[in-house]
């Protein structure tokens, strides 16, 4: 697996990293699905030995993923003297803004120097690699927060500090305000085909010594064909409730019309959807949440096929536009 330096970081990774949401499992807040479907111990841990042994070294988690269990999971099933790096994610509660489904959010320091040494507690470890920030508007991380994250750094509690970011905040100044705070290595962002207006605008953003992580390459499962219907998705899995309407019905006509495009058809919708994502000029990891050994397998066989070159994307991206209605 080939590996590439994060940013302005000492962080040697593989340009693949493993997601951990889906290893997670089930996870409900008042009745309503913030996880995915349930998932045996046993194949949780294959997924993560898998990873291990096909070169890829960067594991993605949150306090947030099956309520801690994910990175429970981690500490237990990776070896401290195993040469990984390890990503987790703090600031989402369990519960909802009043009113609404979207899940409340506090980046105050009280809260976020406790939710780390929770995520320590649970990985098993005396150091995370990086900690992120889960989905914040650059407006709502108090000045104190950036102080204690620098304070825990120089402790040893982390050595990088990042960001996950919604997709909404990458057209506007949230995204340039952590791409200019010294503190910042890592910007994690949701980049796949069904954004396509997104990535065009990422594409050609100036990063500057920031690393960008590409999270959701598959769009939770959607862009590798497999699924035909929400309702393949138990009541339980959150995905059931997140298929963008029509969006499965033109999943078909626009493969169909990439392939009618290229001399060399794509082998299959995830064959499609990943190397276009891996193929950014400016994108440096991208994670996959894989929750099976064979998925991993794939994934890697994918990634060694290359990359696709610029006008081969642009075209992809031009098809993409007609296909797929992004939400705004």
């Amino acid at each position: 697996m080939r590996k590439a330096r994060l940013g302005k970081t000492d962080l040697i990774c593989s340009i693949l990293g493993l997601g951990t949401w889906g290893l997670g499992g089930v996870y409900n807040i008042r009745g309503v699905p913030v996880g995915w479907k349930s998932i045996p111990r046993s194949h949780a841990e294959s997924t993560i030995r898998a990873a291990l042994d096909a070169g890829i070294n960067f594991i993605d988690t949150s306090d947030f993923y099956g309520e801690g269990r994910a990175e429970e999971l981690i500490g237990q099933t990776v070896p401290k003297s195993t040469e990984v790096v390890i990503a987790t994610k703090g600031g989402l509660l369990p519960d909802f803004d009043l009113g609404t489904d979207n899940v409340k959010r506090d980046f105050g320091p009280k809260h976020i120097e406790e939710a780390l040494h929770g995520s320590l507690r649970r990985l098993k470890r005396q150091t995370v690699d990086l900690y992120q920030l889960h989905g914040p508007a650059s407006m709502s991380v108090p000045d104190e927060t950036w102080e204690t994250l620098e304070r825990l750094r120089m402790s040893g509690k982390l050595r990088y500090v990042g960001v996950s970011i919604k997709s909404r905040q990458l057209g506007d100044v949230n995204l340039n305000s952590f791409l200019h705070n010294p503190l910042v290595s890592t910007i994690q962002v949701k980049y796949n085909l069904q954004e396509a207006v997104r990535g065009i605008a990422l594409d050609k953003a100036d990063i500057r010594n920031c690393a960008l992580l590409a999270r959701s390459p598959f769009g939770h499962g959607f862009l590798t064909g497999k699924y035909a219907s929400p309702e393949e998705f138990s009541k339980d899995d959150h995905r059931r409730r997140k298929v963008p309407a029509k969006f499965l019905e033109q999943l078909g006509l626009f493969f169909g019309n990439v392939n009618a495009a290229f001399q060399c058809p794509f082998r299959s919708y995830a064959d499609l959807a990943l190397r276009f994502v891996v193929s950014s000029p400016v994108i440096s990891l991208t994670i996959v949440g894989a929750t099976a050994s064979e998925q991993i397998t794939d994934c890697v066989r994918i990634v060694e096929r290359g990359q696709l070159s610029n006008n081969q994307r642009v075209v992809i991206y031009d098809i993409a536009r007609k296909h797929f209605v992004e939400k705004p």
